[in-house]
């Protein structure tokens, strides 16, 4: 077992610019042009005979984008089409199709930073039935890694959750909703088929259950799995997590960044205090509650009280002012105390990944590097975005401690992020993420 001293959680995001921005500075202070939504005009699916298919908008969305500010997660809502209302924006993020095999017509809202809104329209076209998958995260007071009558469901989101289909080899991924819930339809698997599918969560990086990450189900003849999966919260020390982030950063431009944290201890935890460090180049205009100005381009967050397991977010506008050269990094760092767990996983290796990009020639450059003192000792997923849409995903399966791996793509103009899990049961950073905008 490895022990280290207490440390405070941190997580750092750097970002690469390559071009100007695209459009002019005055075009959007103030801004009064709603985004560009672009929709697939037909999407074919299929559904569970009885349990229908509840979808969301990344199954429609075809690279909507503003031309001023990055369009966050919620201000991406579906609706029926027989319900849509021009200026009448509906409040939901997903939309519960019935199982029924027929064409339905939806309308996707996309929404800016500054409330602007537009919307557009496509066909669902439900071609079949399909096998579905469900589960929930919970608390496993026992210890019998069963989710049993009494026990507390957990409502943690945006864990990642894969099923692999063992027969075909198609994989299929989601997150958690809200409520700890999540499912999914495995298209390439009818109802009652024979097929056997491996099903994995993918805990935040430092976060591990002492029950299976990842289960094999056999289909049945009702096309209906289900894999719940254990989690604890830790009891003997303070677990607190953030994470920072960004669509994308243009200089010139104030750019959205929202800093996620989350209270993985037993009991509440009082006077937190998050410390957001920016580059030279960065400035904070403002923020979603109250800071300090700490000085050094340091700026502190105080959260007086944060719940056992709850997770709350903090928006920040940042400036990037056009002093920023071309071809110049520029890295926002984020950091949560109290954190003093100092046990890490029995899993973890001592490696330790990291993430880095920029522009080669007319290629998008990212280099994946281990910068730890051993290999990794299981395959690292990663996934490419192009834009807002997903370009590809992947496996590193083998990285010696020191060296690098890299991968190249076309460059054409766009924002591509590109994220990598951190080693399994790293005691400290997050799963690294590079962002490269304007190349080519």
């Amino acid at each position: 077992m490895r022990l280290f001293r207490p440390f405070a959680l941190l997580t750092t995001l750097c970002l690469f610019f390559s071009t100007n921005a695209l459009v002019a500075q005055e075009l959007c202070d103030p801004d009064f042009v709603p985004p560009t939504p672009i929709c697939n005009a037909v999407t074919e699916i299929a559904i569970h005979p009885t349990l229908g298919r509840t979808i969301y908008p990344s199954l429609i969305d075809e690279g909507s984008f503003d031309a001023c500010s990055a369009i966050a997660p919620e201000n991406y809502r579906l609706e029926l089409l027989d319900d849509y209302e021009e200026n009448d924006v509906p409040a939901s993020t997903s939309l519960f199709l019935p199982p029924t095999t027929t064409t339905t017509a939806v309308a996707l809202w996309v929404g800016d930073a500054a409330g602007n809104w537009n919307a557009c329209f496509a066909a669902i076209e439900v071609t079949g039935f399909a096998t579905m998958v469900s589960g929930q995260i919970y608390d496993d007071a026992d210890s019998d890694c069963t989710l049993d009558d009494g026990e507390e469901i957990l409502a943690y989101g945006s864990w990642p959750v894969t099923v692999r289909h063992l027969s075909t080899g198609e994989v299929y991924s989601t997150i958690t909703q809200v409520d700890g819930s999540y499912s999914l339809i495995v298209d390439d698997l009818p109802v009652g088929a024979a097929g056997d599918l491996e099903v994995q969560i993918e805990y935040p990086t430092g976060l591990y259950s002492n029950c299976p990450n990842s289960v094999q189900l056999a289909n049945n003849a009702e096309g209906a799995l289900s894999a719940d999966f254990a989690f604890s919260l830790a009891d003997d020390c303070n677990y607190l997590t953030v994470d920072i982030g960004t669509p994308f950063l243009r200089r010139c431009f104030t750019n959205r960044y929202v800093a996620r944290y989350c209270n993985y201890s037993s009991f509440p935890i009082f006077g937190a205090e998050i410390v957001v460090r920016l580059d030279e180049f960065l400035v904070l205009e403002n923020a979603s509650l109250p800071f300090t100005d700490l000085g050094n381009n340091d700026i502190s967050f105080t959260i007086p009280f944060i719940q056992p397991g709850e997770c709350g977010t903090i928006g920040l506008d940042i400036l990037a002012t056009c002093d920023v050269e071309l071809g110049q990094h520029q890295c926002v760092q984020a950091k949560i105390q109290p954190h003093d767990c100092i046990v890490p996983s029995p899993l973890w290796s001592g490696a330790s990944i990291e993430v880095d990009g920029g522009c080669e020639g007319d290629k998008v450059q990212f280099q994946v590097r281990n910068k730890g003192a051993e290999s990794i000792s299981t395959p690292l997923n990663f996934n490419v975005v192009e834009d807002v849409v997903m370009y590809m995903e992947g496996t590193i399966d083998n990285l010696p401690a020191g060296e690098a791996t890299s991968f190249e793509y076309d460059a054409n103009g766009a924002t591509w992020h590109f994220r990598v899990d951190q080693a399994e049961g790293h005691p400290g950073e997050l799963a690294p993420i590079a962002f490269v905008e304007g190349c080519g």
